[in-house]
């Protein structure tokens, strides 16, 4: 996961600065890179049953900003390397080389990748920054900074969002989700709690048919290699509700939960009972 962070960066650094103009599009540009890297990652994610959602953000975050910052720096060198051929070309057919060359060494030496950059949003000398070039240079570091923080959440996301499936804490992959049941809609707090309790026969009791479009639904993921593991076992909760205004179905998340042996035994007597 952390060589394929630093890839997708170093790749998107290297290759940015040759889009041309559409790569200075604010907002748009750093919103593809953070795409880019989101949806790399969360591919990655996927792959190697990677299963730590902060650790994915805090990757995708920093590879955001690499990438960012990464094409700054090699535009930052471009420029360098083409003063220093100017020079090289200036003292080749200059009389007195040797009277310019202290001088042309304190000006190269000047051209540090900080300088370039406050250089960039008009600090120093023209800005290069679009935004900070017509509204000053604060107005186009704060506006750089706001579309940064933009793209950092952008990229955290997606592979977050893979990697916060449940997985088996024994073998790493994704629990298998299969469904259970539906169930009599408005009835979920009381058996979440229920189930938070411990009291699992009282939680599947109060579960009923469906009387109405409107119904819960229970799936339950679970390792099959590793079933009676710590926390490899998990009862999802969704709800189908019907919105007011246009009458369509909408299905939300509503619970995730942990199952004990004691509650799986429950959930096992729950199933016979549908299927009797």
């Amino acid at each position: 996961m952390l060589s394929g962070a630093a890839g997708v960066a170093i790749l998107l650094a290297l290759l940015w600065p040759h889009v041309g103009v559409l790569g200075n599009i604010a907002i748009v540009s750093v919103f593809i890179r953070a795409l880019v890297v989101g949806k790399v990652l969360a591919w990655i994610s996927y792959r190697t049953h990677f299963s730590w959602p902060k650790t994915a953000a805090l990757l995708a975050g920093l590879s955001v900003v690499l990438a960012i910052f990464g094409a700054h720096y090699f535009q930052y060198r471009e420029k360098r390397a083409d003063a220093i051929r100017v020079t090289d070309e200036f003292l080749a057919i200059s009389a007195d080389a040797d009277i310019h060359t202290s001088d042309i060494d304190e000006e190269l030496a000047g051209m540090t990748f900080m300088n370039y950059e406050s250089e960039r949003f008009g600090f120093t000398g023209q800005a290069e920054d679009g935004t900070a070039a017509i509204l000053g240079s604060k107005i186009g570091l704060g506006f750089f900074l706001i579309e940064l923080l933009f793209a950092i959440l952008v990229s955290m996301y997606y592979p977050a969002g893979v990697a916060s499936e449940p997985s088996c804490r024994q073998c790493g992959r994704w629990l298998p989700e299969r469904h259970i049941a539906h169930a009599a809609y408005g009835r979920t707090p009381e058996f979440t709690a229920n189930l938070l309790r411990g009291e699992a026969e009282a939680a599947f009791a109060i579960l009923a048919q469906p009387d109405t479009e409107e119904m819960l639904l229970l799936s339950l993921a679970e390792c099959l290699d590793h079933r009676t593991g710590p926390d490899n076992t998990i009862l999802r909760l969704r709800e189908t509700t019907l919105d007011r205004r246009s009458r369509d179905k909408v299905l939300r998340h509503r619970a995730v939960l942990i199952l004990s042996l004691a509650d799986k035994d429950e959930l096992q007597r729950y199933e016979e009972t549908l299927c009797a």
